[in-house]
């Protein structure tokens, strides 16, 4: 069984549906990749953010919900989202961020690593960490990143827990293993080509998180095919945990279980892909609708706020 796949995306809240594309597309240079509607609530985006065709492990969604509040940050919540970035694009990102007005703080994390410190438009922590690794992305040629300073896909990301050894059988099962600690961090990493990396943060003293705008609504780790899934389904299940049946995501197939640490993890297929209800080349150009909910377009589209693309405009 394949296990040691790493994160398949990551999914947040945003409260401002232009600010949070004009941010990840048009100053990270993620490209919008499918522009769709929440399956639960038709009248709320869904957002996919990747490399040129959607790659696994490069993949941040967000859902808008219109006037939700700010969170409250804590335990119990994917604290921090990396993305990799080779040594030589630092300084093009420190002058980036002061052409776009944007705070950019150069900090070194827990293991020693540099990193680029940075808010989106909500207020979520964005990190761009230097690494020397090597990893396969479909650069967007038509975007306006030179390819040498492009994100490298998601680095990793930090969870925030009470107890950092009540999640380690589940990450197990999911195929990390513990590699090095300081002090309350602990990392966790996988055998993934990308997006291999989980840092654990364990602060008992900290409040209880509550999501909001600026915050993570889930992680989801990569199942190579479907029986891989059911694989993993069986294999949290049989660490205490109490998974759900596989939901068709059109693009994926999900699987969602609730963590001792208080985080939603799913686990999520690499297939079908993003291709099967648009070309390739022109992703995320057009709103996508499930098949339901296709005969409610017109009321749909009504219902939604009119966004436009950064690669659509000349500023």
């Amino acid at each position: 069984m394949e296990t040691h796949s790493g994160i398949h995306h990551i999914t947040a809240i945003t409260g401002d549906p232009q600010k949070n594309i004009d941010f990840y597309e048009g100053f990270l240079g993620q490209k919008l990749i499918k522009r769709t509607v929440n399956f639960d609530d038709p009248s709320s985006y869904h957002f996919y953010f990747g490399d040129a065709f959607g790659k696994p492990g490069t993949l941040l969604t967000f859902f808008y919900w219109p006037g939700i509040p700010k969170g409250t940050h804590g335990t119990g919540e994917v604290s921090r989202i990396a993305y990799g970035i080779k040594a030589e694009a630092k300084d093009f990102w420190i002058q980036r961020a002061q052409v776009f007005n944007i705070s950019c703080e150069t900090v070194t994390n827990a293991f020693g690593e540099d990193v680029l410190s940075l808010r989106d438009p909500d207020g979520m922590s964005i990190e761009l960490i230097v690494t020397n690794e090597h990893t396969t992305v479909d650069w967007w040629k038509e975007g306006k990143i030179p390819q040498n300073s492009s994100l490298l896909g998601f680095y990793g990301a930090t969870l925030s827990v009470v107890n950092t050894e009540t999640m380690e059988p589940v990450l197990g099962v999911l195929g990390y293993t513990r590699a090095k600690e300081n002090g309350e961090h602990a990392r966790f990493i996988t055998s993934a080509e990308r997006a291999a990396i989980l840092d654990v943060f364990e602060a008992p003293d900290l409040p209880i998180s509550r999501q909001g705008s600026d915050s993570v609504h889930h992680i989801a780790f990569r199942a190579a095919t479907d029986a891989a899934e059911l694989e993993l389904q069986a294999g949290v299940a049989s660490v205490g945990m109490n998974p759900t049946h596989v939901i068709d995501r059109n693009y994926f197939h999900s699987v969602y279980f609730m963590t001792p640490g208080r985080i939603l993890f799913e686990i999520a297929t690499d297939g079908p892909g993003f291709a099967i209800d648009e070309e390739r080349d022109l992703l995320g150009e057009k709103l996508v609708l499930p098949a339901q909910y296709e005969p409610q377009r017109a009321a749909i589209e009504k219902m939604l706020v009119p966004v436009t693309l950064p690669r659509n405009r000349n500023d």
